[in-house]
Formats: C-alpha cells, structure tokens, sequence
C-alpha cells in the first residue's frame, strides 16, 4: 500500500500498485468490529458496483475476504 486515502463509516480506502495489472488501483478494507449492519451494506455495495460497466463509473477488479476482512479492488482514477 502506498498510502492511506481515508476512511468513513464502513472502511478504510488506500492507493496501492497491483503488480498483477501493473497499475495504480484503490484498495477499500473493511475493519474486523464492523457491525453486521454495516457489513451487509458493505457487501451490497461490491455487488452493485461489480455490476456496473459504464465510461464514468471506475472498475472493479476484485472483490474477496481476507483473515475476516471484507475489501474490494478498484480502478484508481487521478481527480482534484
């Protein structure tokens, strides 16, 4: 990870490089105490996302579990 670009009420959001793609992406983790409620939120939020396949919407790459940590894999987009 390259650096930590903030956090909300469901997770933390990180840039990062993926050697796979050889690119720049956005890593957003869910912490381990999040409530149940927020997590199926969460959850519900990567199926729409993963969904979506528009010019002005970013992609996602991956989405997965990890130690019990929910996260997805996003396109990194530069913007103000």
């Amino acid at each position: 990870m390259r650096e930590k670009l903030g956090s909300g009420g469901t997770a933390e959001v990180y840039r990062a490089y993926d050697s796979e793609r050889s690119t720049e992406v956005v890593l957003k983790i869910v912490p381990e105490d999040l409530d149940e409620k927020s997590l199926r939120r969460f959850v519900a939020e990567t199926r729409i996302l993963s969904r979506l396949n528009h010019p002005n919407v970013v992609k996602i790459y991956e989405v997965g579990e990890n130690d019990s940590r929910h996260y997805y894999v996003m396109e990194y987009v530069e913007a103000e």
